[in-house]
Formats: C-alpha cells, sequence, structure tokens
C-alpha cells in the first residue's frame, strides 16, 4: 500500500495538491494525505500506458497535470482523470531516453536537455487533438476474388451478395500517414458480431459461413487508446437460397395445407357420417332412457300420494280426503302435462311443487312450514328445466328430516343465480341426515332410495344427453355444538 517502487528520483505537487513520486521501477506514484489508510497511494505504470516503470523526473505544467521522463520516452498525466499519453521519437523528440530532469519555463514550456541535444515545446500544443484521420476500405474480395466495384466500394452504402457468397475479406488503412506505427484497428459485423474485434495494427480481416441476412460492416481506428467513430460503414445483405425464401416457404406451406386439409376434410366427413349414425343412435337410446325414467317418477309420486289419501279414509277424515284428492287431481293433470316433453317451465315446476308441498302438510297435520324464495333476477316463466327434478329433494327433506322432528319444522326452497349457474337450494331444519339413519325409518327409507335414486340416474342421462354439468351437493348444517340443525341439497345448472 505505498510507493510503485523505494527508489525515488523525483518529486512534484499536481494541481490538485497531490504529491507525485518518480519510481524506479515502479513507475509513478500519487499521494493523497486526505485518503482513508491503505489508499492514500495511486500507482500508475506500463500496464496504464507509461512508456517505462523507470520514471527519472517529474514536473508539473501550467495546467496542473503531470509530465514525467521515462527511460523510453515522454509521458503525460492528467491529474484528475489519470490519463496517461505517451510521445516519443515519432512525435519529433530528439531521443527517448530521458535521464535527465524536466524543467518548465516562466512561459509554459517544458525544457529538457539529453547527450543529443537540447529540446523544449508547450504542452499546449503537444495535446492539441489533431483532426481525425480518415479510414479507407482498400480491397473487399469475395473468396480471394475482388468485388466487382471495388473501385467504388468507399462510396457504396450497402452491397447485395448471394447466398454462395458468405466468405469474404476485406483490407483497410488510415489516411494519416504520419506514425502508422501507433494506428490500431477494430472492426464489427453488426447482427453477427457480438462485440468489436481489435486487431492493433493489422490492416484485414475476413468472414467464413454468415448466414444469410442484413449486416453492417464497420471499422475504426485508434491512437494510444483514444478510439474514433467508424470511418468505414458498409452495409452487406446476403440473399438466401430460393427454398430458404419466404415466398417458397410460404407456397410449400400452401401446398402442405391444402393436401393436409384435403385429407382432413375427407376424414371429417367420413367421420360425420360414423358419428351422425352413432349420435342419433345414442340420442335415441338416451331420450327413451329419459322416458323411461320420467315413467318412473310418475308411479312412484302417485303411489306416495294415493297412500295419503288412503291414511285420511282409513282415519274417517271424508273432508281432508276430499280436500286431499282436489288437489292430488290438479297435481296429476299438471304433472301429466309437464310429462309431455323433455324440460318444462320452472314456475311450472314450481307450481306443481306448491301442490305436492300442501298435501304433505295436510297429511303431516301442518307440521311444517314451507317458504319459496325466487331472486329478483330469475325469470321462471323462461327458464326450463327437466320435470319432477326437485319434487324427490323435497320429499326427501320432509320424510327424511322434518316427520321425526317434535316441534314444529320450516322447510325452505331458493332459487337463485351464482355466476352462469342456476341454483335451486332445498334446506330443513330436521332431525340430519345421521339421525335419520340411525332411526332407520323404513317408508323413508324405501321412498329415498327409489325417487333419489331415480334422480340421480336423470341427472346423468341430462348432462349426457345436453352436454351438461349438472351437480347436486348436500350438506349437513350443525351449530356451534356441532349438533345437527338440519340439511340443505343445491342442485345447480
Amino acid at each position: 500500500h505505498s510507493l510503485g517502487a523505494y527508489i525515488v528520483k523525483g518529486l512534484c505537487k499536481d494541481g490538485q495538491g497531490h504529491i507525485w513520486v518518480a519510481t524506479d521501477p515502479g513507475g509513478i506514484s500519487r499521494f493523497d494525505y486526505d485518503a482513508p489508510a491503505g489508499q492514500q497511494f495511486t500507482t500508475l505504470n506500463s500496464e496504464d500506458g507509461l512508456p517505462s516503470n523507470q520514471v527519472n523526473s517529474l514536473v508539473t505544467d501550467a495546467h496542473g497535470n503531470v509530465w514525467s521522463g521515462t527511460s523510453k520516452g515522454l509521458a503525460w498525466v492528467d491529474a484528475r482523470r489519470l490519463r496517461v499519453r505517451s510521445f516519443g521519437k515519432n512525435d519529433g523528440m530528439v531521443n527517448d531516453f530521458l535521464d535527465l530532469p524536466l524543467a518548465l519555463a516562466a512561459d509554459g514550456e517544458v525544457l529538457n536537455g539529453t547527450v543529443y541535444g537540447y529540446q523544449h515545446f508547450h504542452p499546449d500544443s503537444l495535446l492539441r487533438e489533431k483532426q481525425a484521420p480518415g479510414l479507407l476500405l482498400t480491397a473487399f474480395r469475395i473468396f480471394d476474388r475482388n468485388y466487382s466495384d471495388s473501385l467504388n466500394i468507399n462510396y457504396l452504402q450497402k452491397i447485395n451478395l448471394s447466398w454462395r457468397q458468405n466468405f469474404f475479406s476485406f483490407e483497410f488503412a488510415s489516411t494519416d500517414f504520419s506514425q502508422p506505427k501507433k494506428h490500431e484497428y477494430a472492426y464489427r459485423l453488426v447482427n453477427y458480431d457480438a462485440d468489436w474485434i481489435y486487431v492493433k495494427n493489422r490492416h484485414s480481416a475476413s468472414y467464413t459461413g454468415v448466414p444469410p441476412g442484413d449486416y453492417m460492416l464497420e471499422i475504426k481506428s485508434g491512437r494510444e487508446g483514444n478510439w474514433q467513430e467508424p470511418g468505414v460503414r458498409l452495409g452487406i445483405h446476403i440473399e438466401p437460397p430460393f427454398w430458404a425464401t419466404w415466398w417458397f416457404r410460404a407456397l410449400a406451406f400452401l401446398v402442405f395445407a391444402c393436401a393436409i386439409w384435403g385429407l382432413y376434410r375427407w376424414r371429417i366427413a367420413q367421420v360425420k357420417r360414423e358419428e351422425a349414425l352413432k349420435t342419433e343412435f345414442n340420442q335415441r337410446i338416451a331420450r327413451t332412457e329419459m322416458a323411461a325414467l320420467r315413467a318412473q317418477m310418475n308411479p312412484h309420486f302417485v303411489f306416495n300420494c294415493l297412500s295419503s289419501i288412503n291414511r285420511f279414509i282409513l282415519v274417517n277424515k271424508p273432508e281432508e280426503a276430499s280436500a286431499y284428492l282436489t288437489k292430488f287431481s290438479r297435481l296429476i293433470r299438471l304433472i301429466l302435462d309437464n310429462s309431455r316433453t323433455e324440460t318444462v317451465p320452472l314456475n311450472k315446476e314450481l307450481e306443481a311443487l306448491q301442490l305436492y308441498v300442501e298435501m304433505e302438510q295436510m297429511r303431516f297435520n301442518d307440521r311444517f312450514e314451507y317458504r319459496l324464495t325466487v331472486a329478483d333476477d330469475v325469470q321462471t316463466e323462461h327458464l326450463e328445466i327437466p320435470p319432477l327434478l326437485i319434487q324427490p329433494f323435497v320429499e326427501n327433506a320432509i320424510w327424511h328430516g322434518l316427520m321425526h322432528k317434535k316441534a314444529a319444522g320450516l322447510l325452505q326452497v331458493r332459487v337463485i343465480y351464482e355466476g352462469k349457474k342456476l341454483c335451486i337450494e332445498v334446506e330443513d331444519d330436521g332431525i340430519g341426515r345421521q339421525r335419520a339413519m340411525e332411526l332407520k325409518s323404513r317408508s323413508a327409507t324405501v321412498n329415498k332410495s327409489l325417487g333419489m335414486k331415480v334422480t340421480a340416474e336423470r341427472l346423468e342421462v341430462i348432462n349426457q344427453l345436453y352436454g351438461t354439468n349438472a351437480e347436486v351437493e348436500t350438506v349437513d348444517l350443525k351449530d356451534g355444538n356441532e349438533e345437527a340443525m338440519g340439511t340443505v341439497v343445491r342442485i345447480c345448472f
């Protein structure tokens, strides 16, 4: 963390107040008193641009920058940016070996004596930037043959090559003929090279196997690390082979697509004929099965109603039996009307459900209350569902949940929308499914097993026939003590 070397041959102070030390053979070191410990010394050597690490003298010019004499030439150091420029015989010096001290004259010139004579210069004139030299392409070859318009290559903005001409080489040179050994070059092929390729003092380069596309050849020159803007910019377009052109690919794709389309259409027509026969056959089977299931629901329902009428007659209640029979006849007429089609309006289904619940209320001596709620955005007259689809769940709620409850019960049917789904909820506050299974009521179990089984089969056929996704979900209601509070059945279409 100290000097570049222990032999000190000169000292000076720059315009920033830093001390500079000439060492041999460690280059020059700058000492900054205010810097943290371990960071007070900054050393520059040949890797940073000094002509030699053997520095013999130092002097500060009028601008506060440092000049150093070395065994291989003169060096200027920008004290603020630590940038180095070197000068030697090629720049007009009488000798590169500067072993005697440098001095600064009153007019700002730097003075130096050598074994070959006395020399002096003004830093401003020596550091003045010269006009950037020009750069020219001196040759452009394709497979070692000169390009057809080589004489005008420097005046062309773009050249076109075929896909076979993707092997090319070129030569270049600077228009500044002074100190040619100090000139350095770099080139790149934009859209092909990731970065500049630096070739030092070499004047030629080549590319092989360049794929078709559009490129820009750029060449730039520099001196002592100061690079100019690219002096050569030549656009190069390499045509793709005909089988790689867009029109050939489009044509090939079109021919291939037409062949695939023709084969596809032929196969589709063949499959459609087979599927039409199969679909027609499956639909006939599904409709027949649906009709059979509907036919099973009707006698199942009629049987339950006739059992209730028989009960009224047996207990000698003719008026209740008459009223029950009147509702039953209306309900049977409505069911027969609804059974003629595969689907019925929702309002008709709810009307039939209302009659059925009233009959059940009469049968159970009004032991439960019935509430029907239809959301405002549900237009029941415009929605159609399969007939007798809700009734088995309502029947199950009454027989299975409310029949065994000692207190008066509540049966609720709600029709709502949830997103794009129509949901019908059947909720009872009965004894719950677990308690009902423990009681093992014979009538409830038999009717549930038949009605619910047929309804489940109908839903499967509906999903198959119409491609719908009808679902049934059963939820047990419980209070804070995990005691049963009833059951909710959700039917969603």
